[in-house]
């Protein structure tokens, strides 16, 4: 049986901005396997530019007052000041924010079945079980995490959806 493997790394610097890190890796099983002859090539673009924290998540709604009682009372997220005129809310949790944006329509369709699975903001909380009871009390309904760890997802008032993880 022949079989080879060669792996190479190599750093470009297109220009100021911009680096790319090009891993590659070639095998070869004995002629006419299926397999012969893969190539298999990744690469990363490497900048200068660090994220060091999120800041903050915005999240649409089309009724500010339903979607401020879900999120003040069913979540108890903490309500903070806002500079600006538009409509819309802002929450502190930590050192993030959430913001609620006031907007004709929002883009909730469209959804997968398992509520994960689609795009939704996660927030930890100290006892899972102690969320699901109060959700439960409240008739809010609740999906639990298909991957099985403790986690579960919920909707808000327009359908986005929110994870709730205990860590």
């Amino acid at each position: 049986m022949f079989f080879s493997l060669i792996q190479s790394t190599l750093l470009i610097q297109m220009s100021k901005y911009q680096k790319y890190f090009i891993s590659s890796s070639c095998k070869s099983l004995h002629p006419g396997h299926p397999d012969s002859d893969i190539f298999i090539a990744s690469y990363h673009i490497i900048t200068n530019m660090q994220i060091i924290q999120s800041l903050h998540t915005a999240i649409l709604v089309t009724d500010l007052e339903r979607s401020e009682y879900f999120y003040s009372h069913v979540l108890g997220l903490d309500k903070i000041d806002r500079p600006l005129k538009y409509p819309g809310v802002w929450y502190q949790i930590s050192n993030y924010q959430i913001h609620l944006i006031v907007a004709n329509h929002v883009p909730t369709d469209k959804q997968q079945e398992k509520w994960g699975q689609n795009p939704h903001v996660a927030f930890a909380v100290l006892d899972l079980q102690v969320a699901k009871d109060e959700l439960t009390a409240k008739n809010y309904p609740f999906q639990a995490s298909a991957s099985g760890r403790a986690a579960i997802f919920i909707k808000d008032p327009d359908g986005n959806i929110i994870e709730l993880s205990q860590q």
